[in-house]
């Protein structure tokens, strides 16, 4: 039995499972967010997602993350490509 086969297994094509749609993301303008800045919404994407950790202070940690905007460490200025 082959290296793969191992690691894998050997599903046949009908045994495969089918994958997911790609999430279509959208861009949010720069008049349209506060950074003024083009921005790739991910929010479609992340908004699906579970977390969960077995340590209660990170847990309570990143529950206080919904109470800011981004400007709690300064402004600093992003890399644009």
């Amino acid at each position: 039995m082959s290296f793969f086969k191992k690691l894998f297994g050997s599903r046949t094509k009908a045994q495969r499972p089918t994958p997911k749609p790609e999430t279509e993301l959208p861009w949010i303008e720069p008049a349209d967010n506060p950074w003024s800045i083009r921005l790739l919404d991910m929010r479609p994407l992340t908004q699906t997602y579970l977390s969960s950790s077995e340590n209660p202070k990170m847990a309570t940690n990143v529950i206080s993350f919904e109470q800011e905007d981004g400007n709690e460490r300064g402004r600093k200025r992003l890399l644009t490509c």
